[in-house]
């Protein structure tokens, strides 16, 4: 899976979304067979409806799916791909799979997670998908905790001959696809990575507030920096390489510092940050906002507050 990109991706002028959650055909893999006999190459036989997202475990009331340990196979077979984002880069967005996943789309691998509570990112290579048709989505999910897995746990064979979870932890095994499970486009020129941090200055009179900014992105020379303040109005700009070993700097001039309530007139002050990746005939932008505090023991202190905007 894709190392980076823990944040959940949000439609924009360049980027699409389409949610897969819903009800997926599910399969028990009891026999552990699946992989032996590559269930992702044909649709699923004996299967059940399972609502995604959610933890099959607590679902229903037969024992062995609750306690089962090992595989489970998800299926969608009706996923629409729109002809227009033939020329976009395809993402499958799996928001937590307990606690390794593999996935494929009509029967070809796109690639697997090892990790369960955490989102992870599958680029989808245009070949594989159909666009303008529907597509199969497969995806296998194995519970199995080891010792090396967080949580950790290890498995024992019963006198019947069953696999049992030993669990080194005060809560139950919940697993399945917890959270929601996305495709969404960018373009081929892409913002993949932003780091932030800032700092002001010693003074607190005339001060200035350096917003240092670390990007990466796909395909792309230059990034372009504006910053707005809370009124809409630009109070900064700058251009910067695409690139997170060099970064770039933006000085902001008397900056509004962020203060909790009860302690300024306008409390939780953000600024607007966007980011725009030039393109031929187009721009890929994308916006975040920050705040800039300048602590109350060190003035030299500066925490730093990313807020998501609504999509």
């Amino acid at each position: 899976a894709a190392a980076a990109g823990l944040l959940h991706p949000q439609e924009s002028e360049t980027r699409e979304l389409k949610d897969l959650s819903g009800l997926w055909r599910f399969r028990v893999d009891y026999a552990a067979a699946g992989f032996a006999e590559q269930w992702w190459m044909a649709p699923l036989r004996t299967v059940a409806r399972m609502p995604v997202p959610c933890s099959y475990n607590e679902l229903g009331q037969d024992r062995r799916l609750r306690d089962h340990v090992g595989m489970v196979w998800y299926e969608l077979d009706d996923v629409f791909l729109p002809l227009r984002w033939l020329t976009q880069r395809l993402v499958l967005y799996v928001g937590s799979a307990n606690h390794h996943a593999t996935a494929w789309i009509n029967g070809q691998l796109v690639g697997s997670h090892n990790g369960g509570h955490l989102p992870f990112h599958l680029e989808v290579a245009s070949e594989l998908a159909n666009f303008g048709k529907a597509n199969r989505i497969t995806i296998a999910v194995n519970n199995t905790l080891t010792p090396t897995s967080i949580p950790s746990g290890h498995v024992q064979i019963n006198l019947a001959g069953r696999r049992v979870q030993r669990l080194q932890m005060d809560f139950f095994n919940y697993a399945g696809l917890h959270r929601r499970v996305l495709l969404y486009t960018t373009p081929k020129v892409f913002l993949s990575d932003v780091s932030l941090s800032s700092q002001i200055s010693s003074q607190l009179e005339d001060s200035d507030a350096h917003l240092n900014v670390f990007v990466s992105a796909a395909g792309a020379a230059n990034v372009l920096l504006t910053l707005f303040d809370a009124s809409g109005t630009a109070v900064a700009r700058g251009r910067m390489p695409a690139d997170p070993r060099r970064g770039g700097r933006l000085v902001l001039r008397n900056p509004h510092l962020w203060w909790p309530v009860y302690m300024s007139e306008t409390p939780g002050y953000l600024y607007n940050l966007q980011l725009e990746v030039l393109m031929q005939v187009m721009r890929a932008l994308q916006p975040t906002s920050w705040g800039v505090d300048d602590g109350a023991a060190d003035p030299t202190a500066v925490r730093l507050m990313l807020h998501r905007m609504a999509a």
